[in-house]
């Protein structure tokens, strides 16, 4: 079974333990915040889960899947990485590797707005393919800024279970939302909080 690591968690609507505004603006393409956000969710998950380990086998970092643009999370991946690398080669560990979950998308609904009975119905067409070999015995960690309804991580699970991956997995979030009385239209509540169009980003 996965490992599933949130940094924060979301159980209210009008208050949460990250600023709102920072992300809508890393959602908007704002580098410094998804710094930010990269950089505790690497100390975080040290803390949570390395800290006390001994690592001995090499980690792959592999951030949400995307068809052609990256996303918010691929730049967020790239400051996780940057401070993971330091905290290994301080430790005397190989530093990360990466890889990429190609993907399929077959749809252009605003995914942020949808139940999760819509969500699961969309993205059950996508398709989802990695490099299986170059995986054989690594630790995977999978890195998403936010966890909703969980259909983006069922998918990579049914991706594991098609290429028959048998490594040790880690599913890691900036955020979760774990009251499940609130609506999955809370991210993109979060997604618009400051920023409604790329001018906003002027602010």
């Amino acid at each position: 079974m996965p490992i599933t690591y949130s940094l924060h968690k979301i159980d209210r609507e009008d208050q949460f333990s990250f600023c709102a505004n920072a992300y809508s603006r890393f959602k908007f393409g704002d580098a410094a915040v998804a710094e930010q956000f990269g950089t505790t969710l690497a100390k975080g998950f040290i803390d949570e889960h390395l800290a006390d380990k001994l690592i001995e086998q090499q980690l792959v970092v592999i951030s949400s899947p995307y068809a052609f643009i990256p996303t918010a999370t691929f730049v967020m991946k790239d400051y996780f990485v940057f401070y993971l690398n330091h905290w290994l080669a301080d430790k005397g560990y190989p530093v990360v590797q990466e890889a990429k979950v190609h993907r399929t998308i077959t749809y252009k609904e605003d995914y942020g707005a949808l139940s999760a009975e819509e969500r699961i119905r969309l993205i059950g067409n996508d398709q989802f393919h990695i490099d299986k070999d170059f995986l054989t015995d690594k630790v995977l960690l999978f890195l998403d800024d936010i966890r909703i309804t969980g259909s983006h991580e069922r998918m990579i699970l049914k991706m594991a279970e098609q290429y028959q991956l048998v490594n040790t997995m880690y599913l890691l979030y900036f955020a979760e939302l774990t009251n499940k009385e609130i609506h999955p239209s809370i991210e993109n509540t979060l997604n618009y909080h400051q920023v409604k169009t790329i001018f906003d980003l002027k602010q």
